[in-house]
């Protein structure tokens, strides 16, 4: 057996005879030692099987205190250990409980080998592996992995490490994966509608069953696009639907089928309807084929605003087919050279084959749809980015109102794998990733990177390393469908210092002419706060400001000074003062008293005040100022005084405080003068050729008024006119000319003349007479003029003007001459100013005749659909009339009917039919009928009766009719509305449904002439979710220098609430916050370090946590004890420290008693809330013989004490299942502390 401090112990030597008494204390430390074994196996089984120690689930170091064995090139090394961050797995995926109970074993099992191993971190370096490490946390060194529900990452700079590969066309690398209907569901992720709708037999995955849905899926793994990849299957775009909604019927099928290819992370997803999967995605391509043509505009269905997040289809086929790219924004473009029409015919709701092949040599994405027609080509060639190859596809499809069934079969897929890992770097401040390096490679192979460099740059910008989980040498695993994670966190290096301000108020005393009048009076407040700067952002986080003096300023009453008034006579209190308010500077005047006048000058023509002046003086003086000069100077500007009563020697200032007023009153002076003005009338006489006629007329009216004008200010004030002969000109006959016309020949008289009116000129024209005749014929038998001839000539003269031509032609159309008065030898005109009219009378020649007439009445009665309802009715009336032929007109004139059975039909009653009721109750008596009448038809027609009824919709949350839908129907029938179509309508904007009394089957119409009424009630959906947040409790464990004295202690309490979100309007509700852990942060004791006092001993409970509650930070100071001197055998040497500790087994609601070799004895008291197993484990104390050596001399070869076994410590956190352990050590130490008391009586017998 070697001790720790390097000599050989020699067995002979140090153990003599054992002497009964020694028997005895072996016989307990054999006890102690068995319990303690048992203890740590348990211990070990115990972590391994629970996994819920603290280290186990944070992030864990090995402390330096740690024995690490390190080997390079095959050499091993022995050095003090380091603080290496380790992680447990923290997927469930990748990790079961399998694995944490193989890491717990392989960490107690590395408890237990090569104890005595050193190693130093100064040594490790990269390509230095952990091998046989004693690892005292129980967590092995395993690399965080990534899986798909961990989510995407956001706000990074992605920088890749590898070195770039040349495309290549090999399909047969060793990292090609296959991909068939047998394992489809490990390689993609099932979202929206199409999840849990794949058949495993037939390789068919379900994308859309119904109305409005989106359904997709995304592929799991990462396709290296510097390789080939191909994929074979095949899409059943479904088939036409027809649906009617509230507005109108639709029928088609939508929208289609996309597949888009990314990069960055796995399962993004498009925007849904005519985006299909594809607009949405920044910076990808890929292919669709559409079915529904989306036009570029945004419409409204419900609360949602939809719009196309790319082009529209306006400009393309229906159905067509077309290769997408989408920008950094997500906006898409069609490829318009790639766009392909699709048969319409593949709207069969058959499967189609497809296939999809990227070609890596060329860059080029090709898709070969089969259709009915033959194959459809569509390829285009895109670019992707070397410097991170790794792509990710998703193969979406969406519906609008119509419930297409879309579909997508797989039957083969083969890709090349490329593995990816992120290492990010991330600010715990702010929460956010500072920098990602995207690392890609072959599974298996090495990551050729280390954080140390970038480690150390974010050191020099003022970061403080807080953890790093990844190690140089880490390799690539195998499984491209999840990502390896690794995190660095950084927080910001705090500085702190203290800012100070004060404000002042200061007041000055002082006389009007500025001496001083007292001492300045002056006062204080002091202000400071507390200044933490950012050492990486350089900003300042200012503490509030704290009030050292308070935050008033008194107030502060202005001292007296005989005849002299203060002003202001108090300055007042001044509170809320704050350090950011200004210095205080106020001055306090003293003025000898004043008196004061005031002399105002009013214009009493305007109402207004002219000037004012204000005069001041000390009492009983006389003021000098006048008033003459003042008013001199206002009559200059044209005033006239009215009245002054200011005193003719100065106002007298013979009363204190009183203010004397002064009123000086003028008007404006006014001039008036004469004005006039004249209207004429002009009458001018003359032939029509222009000639004078007779000599020129005029008459005037003359009119006067007075102008008065204002001195002051020029303005002029005009009087009335006045009319000096009237305001009428009296009309004017125009004389008369013999064998002339005068036009007109009376120019009337104007009235209302007024001085405004515009001078009157009017002209008399004179005409010579003309002589004028007509001759009219007239058609007798109409009554009607047929023509007239206008004739004129000369008074005197005979116009040559003959009837008989015109006659002739008329007896040719069928007339006959009845009278012509006109003269043989023509018209003549020797009567001045007479018109003669001469008239001819025809008629026409008529030829009779008898005619009969028969008049009919019919009645047809019917039903709505045109079948006979009854016998059809008949009656007749006969007539006779005479007939007249027109020679003229060739018409026949008829005479009066002459009724041979009567002129009327009598009123016929419509039968009455059950069930119907008939358009006509009855046909009317028909009176006054001839024999023109036509014949009398009508129809009686019986329509069932039609009945109605109204569904309302009513929103149950807002107390408001959402709509309404009348209906109506023929007698006895059923209607075929229901209402679930809008029902779901309304679901899909958010709503639930409380009642429909509205029958399944639609309403019967059994009532007649009843309306009935039917409602929907809905309300407003709602969607339970949890918020939750946390509070922290951090104790710091530290030496006296500073330096970390122990494992920082964290320990959180959790509280959440539920969230009800509305679903219609979006509002949330929350509730009340609930504690998970409980409200109370339990007492914890500080761990035991030998030679050194904790400060404070215990940090106490913390009661009434809420979720408002600040995260609690304590430290714990560590000071070092006095050393201790250790005497054994017969030559006793001093050891710095040599301490045993044993430890008694008691009941766990008793005081814990440590006795030490000095037989001293420390006390600790539990109370029924302390946490025992902290406060057993912390101390180390709990069923174990710890001996802690940590320097001395050589011991004696004399010393009869048996060298005991040196136990290697470790600490031991927690355990649950721990008090099953106790209890079964407690039943197996008390028989063995029964035989050791039989033992000591028999020997002392």
């Amino acid at each position: 057996m070697t001790a720790k401090f390097g000599k050989t112990f020699n067995k002979k030597k140090y153990c003599p005879r054992l002497e009964p008494k020694r028997i005895l204390t072996l016989i307990n430390l054999a006890m102690l030692g068995l319990g303690i074994s048992y203890l740590q196996h348990a211990d070990a089984a115990q972590a391994s099987e629970i996994g819920k120690v603290n280290t186990y689930k944070n992030a864990d170091f090995l402390k330096t205190n740690q024995l690490l064995e390190l080997t390079k090139n095959g050499k091993t090394t022995k050095e003090v250990g380091v603080d290496v961050k380790t992680e447990t797995h923290s997927q469930a995926s990748k990790s079961n409980d399998t694995n944490k109970r193989a890491d717990s074993n392989q960490a107690s099992r590395l408890l237990k080998k090569n104890q005595n191993r050193i190693v130093d971190p100064k040594t490790i370096k990269d390509g230095w592996s952990l091998k046989n490490t004693k690892v005292k946390n129980r967590a092995l060194i395993t690399p965080k992995k990534s899986h798909e529900n961990q989510g995407t990452i956001k706000n990074t700079n992605f920088i890749n490490s590898e070195i770039k590969v040349k495309p290549n066309d090999k399909t047969d690398l060793q990292d090609n994966v296959y991909v068939n209907k047998d394992n489809f569901k490990d390689y993609f992720n099932q979202n929206g509608s199409a999840k849990g709708n794949y058949n495993p037999i037939t390789g068919e995955q379900k994308l859309t069953t119904g109305s409005w849905q989106s359904g997709n899926i995304t592929f799991k793994g990462g396709i290296d696009l510097r390789h080939n990849f191909r994929i074979n299957g095949a899409i059943n775009l479904g088939k036409e639907t027809k649906v009617r909604n509230v507005f109108r019927v639709l029928k088609g099928i939508a929208d289609g089928i996309g597949i888009v290819f990314y990069k960055g992370t796995r399962n993004q997803i498009g925007g849904s309807g005519g985006n299909l999967g594809i607009y949405g995605v920044t910076n990808a391509f890929g292919w669709k084929a559409d079915t529904w043509h989306n036009v570029g505009r945004s419409f409204k269905f419900g609360n949602t605003t939809r719009r196309l997040q790319g082009e529209a289809d306006d400009a393309f086929p229906d159905p067509y087919g077309a290769m997408v790219t989408t920008n950094k924004n997500g906006q898409g473009t069609i490829d318009k050279d790639s766009v392909r029409p699709l048969p319409k015919i593949i709207e069969d709701n058959k499967y189609h084959a497809i296939k999809m092949i990227y070609t890596a040599r060329t860059k080029e994405f090709k898709v070969i749809l089969s259709t009915p027609t033959g194959d459809v080509i569509f390829k285009k060639k895109f670019d992707y980015d070397a410097k991170d190859p790794v792509y990710y596809f998703t193969i979406a499809s969406s519906t609008g109102v119509l419930p297409t069934k879309q579909f997508f079969k797989i039957d083969s897929m083969e890709y090349t794998s490329i593995q990816k890992a992120f290492i990010k770097y991330i600010d715990d401040n702010t929460g956010t990733n500072m920098r990602v390096r995207v690392l890609t490679g072959q599974g298996g192979k090495t990551m050729k990177y280390s954080t140390r460099a970038d480690i150390q740059d974010y050191l020099k910008q003022g970061y403080q390393l807080v953890s790093d989980n990844f190690v140089t040498g880490t390799t690539f695993d195998t499984d491209d469908r999840t990502d390896q994670i690794y995190e660095v966190h950084f927080k910001h290096g705090i500085e702190s210092d203290f800012e100070k301000r004060n404000v002042k108020e200061t007041v000055h005393y002082r006389y009007d002419n500025g001496q001083l009048a007292r001492p300045i009076y002056q006062n204080v407040l002091n202000f400071e706060r507390k200044v933490e700067t950012d050492q990486v952002t350089k900003q300042r986080n200012y503490k509030n400001w704290q009030a050292v003096d308070g935050t008033s300023f008194k107030r502060v009453v202005s001292p007296y000074i005989k005849g002299y008034t203060a002003v202001p006579k108090l300055i007042d209190e001044i509170t809320n003062i704050n350090e950011n308010h200004k210095n205080i500077e106020k001055i306090v005047v003293y003025k000898a008293n004043d008196e004061k006048a005031q002399v105002k000058y009013f214009d009493d023509t305007t109402g207004r005040k002219l000037g004012e002046q204000f005069l001041h003086g000390a009492y009983g003086s006389r003021d000098v100022y006048r008033t003459a000069n003042t008013i001199q100077r206002y009559k200059q500007m044209g005033y006239e005084l009215v009245s002054d009563n200011y005193p003719k020697n100065g106002a007298n200032y013979s009363q204190d405080k009183l203010v004397r007023v002064y009123e000086i009153h003028l008007k404006h002076k006014i001039i008036e003068q004469s004005e006039k003005s004249t209207v004429k009338e002009v009458i001018h006489y003359l032939y029509d050729n222009g000639h004078l006629a007779k000599p020129v007329y005029e008459s005037v009216l003359n009119f006067s008024r007075m102008v008065g004008i204002d001195q002051v200010t020029g303005k002029k004030y005009y009087g009335i006119w006045q009319a000096t002969e009237g305001t009428s000109f009296k009309k004017v006959v125009s004389p008369k000319i013999e064998g002339y016309t005068a036009l007109p020949k009376v120019v009337v008289a104007v009235d209302n003349i007024n001085v405004n009116h515009a001078n009157i000129e009017k002209t008399v024209v004179y005409k010579a007479n003309d002589e004028k005749a007509r001759v009219k014929y007239f058609d007798d038998t109409t009554g009607r003029k047929l023509s007239e001839q206008f004739l004129h000539g000369a008074y005197g003269s005979r116009d040559v003007y003959r009837t008989a031509n015109t006659i002739q032609h008329y007896k040719q159309m069928g007339y006959e001459l009845v009278s012509d008065d006109y003269p043989k030898n023509g018209a003549n005109y020797s009567q001045d100013k007479l018109v003669r009219v001469y008239e001819i009378h025809l008629k026409h020649k008529i030829i009779k005749q008898l005619e009969k007439s028969t008049v009919k009445e019919v009645i047809h009665y019917l039903y709505d659909n045109g079948q006979p309802a009854g016998p059809i009715y008949e009656n007749e009336l006969d007539f006779k009339r005479i007939i007249k032929f027109d020679q003229v007109t060739k018409q026949k004139r008829y005479g009066n009917w002459q009724a041979i059975d009567g002129t009327y039909f009598k009123k016929v009653d419509s039968p009455k039919i059950i069930g119907y009721t008939p358009t006509l109750e009855a046909i009317e008596t028909i009176n006054n009928i001839d024999g023109s009448h036509k014949d009398i038809e009508e129809t009686v027609v019986y329509k069932i009766n039609d009945e109605k009824a109204q569904v309302t919709y009513y929103d149950d949350t807002t107390r408001k009719k959402l709509s309404e839908k009348e209906l109506n129907g023929a007698y006895r029938t059923r209607d075929s509305y229901r209402t679930v179509d809008a029902i779901n309508q309304y679901k899909w904007a958010g709503y639930e449904l409380v009642s429909d009394d509205y029958p399944q089957n639609g309403v019967f119409y059994d009532q007649d002439k009843l309306i009935k009424m039917y409602e929907v009630h809905l309300k407003h959906g709602e969607k339970m979710d949890f918020e939750q947040r946390a509070v922290k409790e951090v104790i710091y464990y530290q030496y006296d220098d500073g330096q970390l004295a122990e494992p920082t202690y964290k320990n959180k309490l959790s509280f959440r609430r539920i969230v009800k979100i509305d679903q219609v309007t979006g509002q949330k509700y929350y509730g009340v916050w609930q504690a998970v852990d409980g409200t109370n942060f339990r007492s914890v004791v500080s761990p035991i370090i030998e030679g050194y006092t904790p400060i404070p001993e215990i940090v106490r409970a913390i009661n009434n946590i809420n979720s408002y509650h600040q995260d609690v930070e304590k430290t714990v100071v560590y000071q070092a004890n006095k050393q201790n001197e250790v005497v054994g055998g017969n030559s006793p040497k001093k050891f710095k420290q040599i301490k045993i500790i044993l430890v008694r087994v008691i009941h766990p609601n008793r005081g814990v008693r440590i006795n030490t070799e000095k037989s001293h004895t420390k006390k600790i008291s539990l109370k029924p809330h302390h946490d025992r197993q902290k406060v057993e484990s912390t101390h180390k104390t709990k069923f174990k013989l710890n001996t802690l050596i940590k320097s001395g001399d050589e011991i004696k070869k004399q010393n009869p004490v048996c060298q005991k076994r040196v136990i290697k410590k470790y600490q031991k956190l927690p355990q649950t299942g721990e008090k099953k352990s106790n209890k079964f050590v407690y039943f197996l130490l008390v028989p063995l502390l029964i035989l050791s008391t039989i033992i000591t009586i028999l020997k002392r017998k």
